[in-house]
């Protein structure tokens, strides 16, 4: 059987090579392996790191990555299809464990990788790195969501489902991940594919990160209702961090009257606690007891949470709407030419 890698790159000159070699080492045993390699209209010297490596490289015109992925299926000829970040290691026999699990799940399968402990990263980036291996290691087997980094099917089921939607910045994996689920695709998370993710990010662009994927998810949620429950990602303190922080935002504007500040403060205080077991798992994960940091960075990415849900309310409302009013004029649209007859 043969795979093809997808990795999407946008001016990532100084970790593309990381990234390829680690790809190429890879053992997938008697598999067939090609990468591809989609440079979204890089400024800097992708291009020239790419092609130092025995890969297939397509340029376009900057467009984002749900579009740079798409193009790299365009371009792919494997079987099974693999998405990987241009910033992400796979290690020890990650590619042959996606293959494996493909191979025995011949009736629609879609299988994603989890992040592996933080190693000789700046705090910030390690603090995300963690937070996030934190949902993976708690996360069940079967889920929802497949995060883009690692997420592999066949090339047919892909064909199905459809392409990744550009209209889902930052959650377009979300997005492809609920509609694979809505046709009865199973979605699991396989512990042994392990990948290195360099998050080489400020709190700002993460945090601005943070509000398109609420925005997304939201969106996204109202599309697909039985996924508010859980979609394996997302828990409890997901969503009580979100209602925190609303509830935190609305006090804070009259936080001089002492019931509310007591609100603002209550809320807070509720959220930050939420937060000790995740800041417990990574300090034990890495040895490092800074990593409480992630007490004061998931307070702020709440706020980041609140504004991107409310606009994602607000948009994905109006598009949902708009859906529901097309549907019903299809049928007297159907009865007018009916008549016409």
């Amino acid at each position: 059987m043969k795979v093809s890698l997808v990795i999407p790159a946008y001016n990532v000159g100084h970790t593309i090579g990381r990234t390829l070699e680690a790809c190429l080492r890879q053992d997938v045993g008697p598999h067939e392996v090609e990468i591809v390699v989609v440079d979204d209209g890089s400024t800097d010297d992708t291009a020239e790191q790419v092609q130092r490596y025995p890969v297939k490289y397509v340029r376009q015109q900057n467009a984002g990555a749900a579009i740079a992925r798409n193009t790299g299926v365009s371009a792919a000829t494997g079987e099974i299809i693999a998405f990987i970040d241009s910033d992400c290691e796979p290690t020890g026999d990650t590619l042959l464990c996606i293959t494996e699990a493909l191979e025995r799940e011949p009736d629609g399968c879609i299988v994603g990788g989890i992040y592996a402990p933080a190693q000789d990263s700046p705090l910030i980036e390690a603090a995300i790195n963690e937070e996030i291996r934190y949902r993976h290691v708690r996360a069940p087997e079967e889920v929802q969501h497949i995060g883009s980094f690692c997420m592999a099917m066949r090339q047919e089921h892909l064909r199905e489902i459809g392409a990744f939607n550009r209209r889902y910045e930052r959650s377009e994996d979300l997005d492809l991940s609920y509609r694979a689920a809505d046709k009865g695709y199973r979605l699991r998370t396989l512990q042994g594919a392990c990948f290195i993710h360099h998050h080489p990010r400020t709190v700002t662009s993460w945090l601005k990160d943070q509000y398109h994927k609420a925005r997304g998810r939201v969106e996204n949620t109202l599309r697909f209702s039985k996924m508010l429950k859980s979609d394996g990602y997302t828990d409890h303190r997901d969503w009580a961090s979100l209602l925190l922080a609303m509830l935190a935002a609305m006090a804070i504007p009259l936080i001089w009257l002492p019931r509310v500040r007591w609100i603002a403060l209550g809320s807070l205080g509720l959220s930050a606690l939420l937060q000790v077991p995740l800041a417990a798992f990574a300090v034990r994960d890495t040895g490092d007891w800074r990593q409480v940091v992630l007490i004061p960075l998931q307070l702020l990415r709440g706020f980041a949470w609140a504004a991107g849900a409310v606009v994602g309310l607000g948009t994905g409302g109006k598009d949902l709407l708009r859906e529901r009013l097309a549907a019903q004029r299809k049928p007297e649209d159907a009865d007018a030419a009916a008549d016409t007859l």
